[in-house]
């Protein structure tokens, strides 16, 4: 099984998380950053020292031989800070993608689309087979196992029932898109957040027009 971390660098200075990570490497860390200066970074976030604690993440992994990549999150808020973001992974030693399509949150929410920097496009769901649940997983910070990030209203607690639930996600899989994929075979999980947004916003919009 391969392993991949994504991960926003916050606690990657942690000794006991750079022991785990340097005594079972995993195949890559992707970190993502949101923000050259800690006012972008904490208007993306929400958090006031994102910025500040990334760096010193990513600074402590590299340092402990942990290979790490940069993934640059292009927001409105920070889009005029990529030319210094990519600057401070150079500074940093690591590699560096930029990455502009938003999605809706994890619940419909329309919080990251209305982040989506200018002239930039939102990401479309995928079309087409899909080994989500088969061949890849995703795994949450309290362990539980779902098909993907998108689809996370069901998993399994892969901590507490160790390998053996992944047969589960399996049957989950084959049931999810058993349900039905969307118009041309549009990925389950994110048709499902985009309809849940266009809910959301048509119910703003009619609340708004109340007389």
């Amino acid at each position: 099984m391969s392993l991949r971390v994504s991960t926003n660098g916050s606690l990657l200075s942690r000794p006991a998380v750079l022991e785990l990570l340097t005594g079972r490497p995993p195949v890559e860390i992707t970190v993502s950053v949101y923000g050259a200066s800690r006012a972008a970074a904490a208007a993306v976030t929400g958090h006031p020292q994102a910025q500040e604690l990334t760096e010193r993440g990513v600074r402590a992994a590299v340092a402990a031989g942990v290979a790490v990549a940069v993934r640059i999150v292009v927001t409105a808020v920070n889009a005029g800070e990529v030319v210094l973001m990519r600057e401070a992974a150079r500074t940093w030693g690591v590699p560096v993608t930029v990455y502009t399509q938003m999605s809706p949150g994890l619940h419909g929410d329309t919080a990251p689309l209305d982040l989506q920097a200018p002239g930039t496009h939102g990401r479309s769901p995928m079309r087409g087979a899909c080994d989500a649940g088969t061949a890849s997983l995703h795994v949450d910070p309290a362990g539980r196992a779902h098909l993907c990030k998108a689809a996370r209203s069901q998993g399994v607690d892969l901590v507490g029932r160790g390998a053996g639930a992944l047969e589960e996600l399996r049957a989950l899989a084959a049931w999810t898109w058993a349900g039905g994929a969307g118009p041309g075979g549009l990925c389950p999980p994110m048709s499902a957040l985009y309809r849940a947004e266009a809910s959301a916003s048509a119910g703003m919009a009619a609340e708004r027009n109340k007389p």
